[in-house]
Protein backbone atom coordinates (compact mmCIF):
# COMPACT_ATOMS: atom_id res chain seq x y z
CA UNK A 1 0.00 0.00 0.00
CA UNK A 2 2.63 2.73 -1.29
CA UNK A 3 -0.60 5.15 -1.30
CA UNK A 4 -0.18 5.09 2.88
CA UNK A 5 3.39 6.13 2.31
CA UNK A 6 2.26 8.77 0.42
CA UNK A 7 -0.41 10.33 1.52
CA UNK A 8 1.60 10.26 5.00
CA UNK A 9 4.54 12.46 3.04
CA UNK A 10 2.46 14.74 1.50
CA UNK A 11 1.32 15.70 5.44
CA UNK A 12 4.73 17.91 5.75
CA UNK A 13 4.84 19.05 2.07
CA UNK A 14 3.29 21.79 -0.14
CA UNK A 15 3.06 21.66 -3.84
CA UNK A 16 3.54 22.23 -7.34
CA UNK A 17 4.35 19.80 -9.45
CA UNK A 18 3.10 15.90 -9.67
CA UNK A 19 5.04 13.06 -10.62
CA UNK A 20 3.43 9.88 -11.64
CA UNK A 21 5.66 6.79 -11.12
CA UNK A 22 4.40 3.54 -12.90
CA UNK A 23 2.50 2.88 -16.18
CA UNK A 24 -1.31 4.15 -16.95
CA UNK A 25 -2.51 2.11 -13.45
CA UNK A 26 0.85 4.00 -11.67
CA UNK A 27 0.98 2.15 -7.78
CA UNK A 28 1.58 5.67 -6.26
CA UNK A 29 2.67 9.02 -6.73
CA UNK A 30 4.51 12.25 -5.05
CA UNK A 31 3.95 15.71 -5.33
CA UNK A 32 6.78 18.25 -4.55
CA UNK A 33 7.41 22.27 -4.32
CA UNK A 34 6.33 25.13 -2.63
CA UNK A 35 3.63 27.61 -5.13
CA UNK A 36 0.50 26.05 -4.32
CA UNK A 37 -0.16 26.24 -1.00
CA UNK A 38 -0.86 24.13 1.83
CA UNK A 39 -2.92 20.84 1.32
CA UNK A 40 -6.30 21.63 2.56
CA UNK A 41 -8.34 18.25 1.75
CA UNK A 42 -8.04 15.32 -0.24
CA UNK A 43 -10.76 12.92 -1.99
CA UNK A 44 -10.54 9.43 -2.11
CA UNK A 45 -12.57 7.97 -5.16
CA UNK A 46 -13.94 4.40 -4.44
CA UNK A 47 -15.25 1.49 -6.50
CA UNK A 48 -18.63 0.04 -5.63
CA UNK A 49 -16.48 -2.80 -3.68
CA UNK A 50 -14.53 0.08 -1.74
CA UNK A 51 -11.39 0.02 -3.83
CA UNK A 52 -9.28 3.41 -4.59
CA UNK A 53 -10.15 3.93 -7.73
CA UNK A 54 -8.22 7.65 -7.68
CA UNK A 55 -7.30 10.39 -5.63
CA UNK A 56 -8.06 14.61 -5.93
CA UNK A 57 -5.98 17.18 -3.50
CA UNK A 58 -6.78 20.69 -2.91
CA UNK A 59 -4.27 23.47 -2.28
CA UNK A 60 -6.01 26.39 -1.31
CA UNK A 61 -9.23 26.69 -2.68
CA UNK A 62 -8.42 24.93 -5.78
CA UNK A 63 -8.97 21.20 -6.21
CA UNK A 64 -6.31 19.10 -8.18
CA UNK A 65 -6.62 16.93 -11.54
CA UNK A 66 -7.94 13.35 -10.22
CA UNK A 67 -4.92 10.69 -10.16
CA UNK A 68 -6.80 7.70 -11.87
CA UNK A 69 -10.02 7.67 -12.55
CA UNK A 70 -13.20 9.28 -10.62
CA UNK A 71 -16.32 8.03 -9.66
CA UNK A 72 -20.11 8.93 -7.63
CA UNK A 73 -18.59 7.50 -4.44
CA UNK A 74 -15.88 9.51 -2.91
CA UNK A 75 -14.52 10.20 1.13
CA UNK A 76 -13.78 13.69 1.34
CA UNK A 77 -11.45 14.76 4.02
CA UNK A 78 -11.45 18.98 4.41
CA UNK A 79 -8.67 20.59 6.64
CA UNK A 80 -9.48 23.87 8.57
CA UNK A 81 -7.24 26.26 9.59
CA UNK A 82 -3.25 24.48 11.17
CA UNK A 83 -5.05 20.96 10.64
CA UNK A 84 -2.17 18.49 9.00
CA UNK A 85 -2.38 15.35 7.70
CA UNK A 86 0.14 13.06 9.58
CA UNK A 87 -1.14 9.80 8.72
CA UNK A 88 -3.02 7.83 6.68
CA UNK A 89 -4.92 4.34 7.15
CA UNK A 90 -6.65 2.64 4.82
CA UNK A 91 -8.35 -0.54 5.63
CA UNK A 92 -11.67 -1.51 6.10
CA UNK A 93 -12.53 2.23 6.17
CA UNK A 94 -10.25 5.35 5.37
CA UNK A 95 -9.06 7.54 8.06
CA UNK A 96 -6.79 10.65 8.37
CA UNK A 97 -5.22 11.29 11.62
Amino acid sequence: MLLLLTLALLAGLTCSAQNVQGKNDAKYFYVKGEDVGDLKGIRIFLSLLNFIKGIQLRFGNDWSDVYGSRSLKYKEFLLEDGEHVTQVIIGGTISLL
